[in-house]
């Protein structure tokens, strides 16, 4: 169990890097179209805007993708972004809501983090636990970043969404549609 939660502490501090991955990365302003394409990796796969940018992450934690959106005016310095984490539990099985509550103690204890929703989901015949909060950022930065945990056969997903708090109601659409087409390949 140690080491499970030193594995979810390596992941929190890669979240957290991603964001500021995205903060800094600039991206052309383009407009979003109907258009969605589908990444398979490993044994899961999910749609996302044709838009967005996908890029790989190969890690020592395990593997995953993010993808960006595209900067919506030369001001906008922080580009919204979701990325999945697939890590290996370690022969542990736990449900999606053990998992998840896992991250949500540890966000608790952040000062600079507050819980907006925790709740409980099914789609795609997978249950899964989706985490929302609002976090702040290098003193005057606002996030919602949204969490979305799956566990199958040993592995856990997490599916991240991190946008700046005054765009999220935006991105919601285009986060449920993301979120609710993940999918895992049961076997």
């Amino acid at each position: 169990m140690k080491k499970l939660t030193l594995y979810i502490l390596i992941g929190f501090t890669l979240t957290l890097g991603l964001n500021t991955y995205a903060q800094n990365e600039q991206r052309s302003q383009k407009s979003i179209s109907d258009t969605w394409k589908t990444i398979t990796l490993e044994n899961c796969s999910l749609e996302y805007p044709s838009e967005w940018d996908y890029q790989k992450m190969d890690q020592d934690l395990g593997s995953g993708f993010v993808i960006v959106s595209k900067q919506t005016s030369n001001q906008d310095l922080f580009t919204e972004n979701v990325s999945l984490m697939i890590t290996d539990l370690m022969g542990m099985e736990l449900k999606p809501e053990e998992y998840g509550k896992i991250f949500e103690k540890q966000i608790k204890s952040s000062p600079s983090t507050k819980t907006i929703e925790t709740k409980k989901q099914h789609s795609n015949n997978l249950d899964f636990y989706t985490m929302t909060y609002s976090k702040v950022q290098n003193g005057d930065l606002h996030l919602i970043i949204q969490q979305s945990f799956w566990t199958y056969k040993g592995r856990a997903y997490t599916l991240t969404f991190t946008g700046k708090e005054a765009d999220y109601p935006s991105y919601q659409e285009t986060l449920n549609r993301i979120t609710n087409s993940f999918s895992i390949k049961l076997t």
